[in-house]
């Protein structure tokens, strides 16, 4: 019987990437993540809000001067139950291969578990092994939607393509053109959408001045605004849909995956009226037909919301897994009992597929 070797036993030690020369990060993010448009090695500094928690974020492992292990925060300024909550999303976990299952993610979690008191993740089976292991819920009660113009343009779609291109095609343009009279019949005239430019004045429509509190959500004030949007590496590809009234969203026109152009919607400013809201996702897609992109996303919490959208509006509609965690007893009971309200713009659904 041959005996397996028993892996060698690790010193973990962590630090903040700040701690450690850049060059080795740079190599790492080029290593792991390199199948990203907007690379991590040039705004790392910009997605992890790195000054929000003082350099403390993101945290890494290095052995043999290599960085084997990573992991980063989102952080932001929760409202929940009324009040401000110091919050992240984790983002980004991973670990080289030859280093897993040996405690690496864990010490990592475990350092960053320190930095804020609210914990979210859409994470993937590997993160939510090791957040498993602390008491995070988790569930799949959550509204992905796609509407699609060229469904054979998902990038899930592309390895087919290569074998069924005329098919594809075809189908794509008797796809869109038959529903691009359905969103124009639907269109409401009378109500016209401007197209704005993604600036100072422009942007102080989204200020979210009354937060509900009732729903867990995203504190949306001057200074999240200045970090998620205005100071965006991408913030050239961000335009601005507003109704006449004042029903407005940020939308990025995305063209880095190969035939799948696409728009994300990230951020609506008011959900008051959902028949309003139908109305501008509706402009928008009409928009994007005429601008030759595939489809649009967007996430809706609100589960009446989301089944008109998905109605009214033919979206398909997945549910992620979402989970949470605070160490924080009254916390965990009100993220337990309470709403949540999420759109794209939380969490890294906008640099991810």
């Amino acid at each position: 019987m041959i005996k397996k070797k028993r892996k060698k036993k690790l010193r973990i030690g962590t630090s903040s990437a700040f701690q450690i020369n850049q060059k080795l990060l740079e190599d790492f993010y080029i290593k792991v993540y390199s199948y990203r448009s907007n690379r991590l090695e040039n705004f790392w500094k910009w997605i992890y809000r790195t000054e929000f928690l003082l350099k403390k974020n993101p945290v890494v492992t290095k052995i043999n001067n290599e960085v084997v292990g990573h992991m980063g925060l989102i952080p932001f300024f929760l409202n929940l139950n009324g009040k401000k909550i110091k919050a992240a999303w984790y983002a980004d976990m991973h670990v080289l291969p030859k280093y897993r299952g040996r405690g690496v993610a864990k010490k990592i979690t475990e350092k960053l578990m320190k930095l804020v008191d609210v914990h979210l993740s859409f994470g993937n089976d590997q993160s939510m092994n090791i957040f498993n292991k602390y008491g995070w819920v988790k569930t799949y009660n959550t509204n992905l939607h796609y509407i699609f113009l060229e469904p054979m343009n998902h990038p899930k779609l592309q390895i087919l393509s290569n074998y069924f291109n005329l098919i594809f095609k075809l189908f794509n343009l008797i796809y869109k053109n038959f529903f691009y009279i359905y969103y124009v019949l639907k269109q409401d005239k009378k109500n016209k959408t401007q197209i704005l430019d993604l600036n100072e004045k422009n942007i102080k429509i989204f200020y979210d001045y009354k937060s509900s509190k009732s729903l867990v959500s995203t504190i949306i004030d001057k200074n999240y605004l200045k970090w998620r949007f205005l100071k965006s590496p991408d913030n050239k590809k961000y335009i601005i849909f507003k109704t006449q009234d004042n029903y407005a969203a940020i939308v990025k026109k995305r063209k880095d995956k190969p035939r799948s152009p696409h728009l994300d919607i990230l951020l609506f400013n008011k959900f008051t009226n959902h028949n309003k809201i139908c109305t501008l996702i509706n402009d928008i897609v009409i928009w994007s037909k005429k601008n030759n992109y595939s489809y649009l996303r967007l996430y809706i919490s609100d589960k009446r919301l989301s089944n008109k959208i998905k109605f009214n509006l033919l979206s398909v509609v997945k549910h992620p897994r979402f989970a949470f965690y605070s160490s924080n007893k009254k916390y965990m009971k009100l993220l337990m009992k309470m709403k949540f309200k999420w759109q794209l713009a939380d969490s890294d659904f906008e640099f991810i597929s």
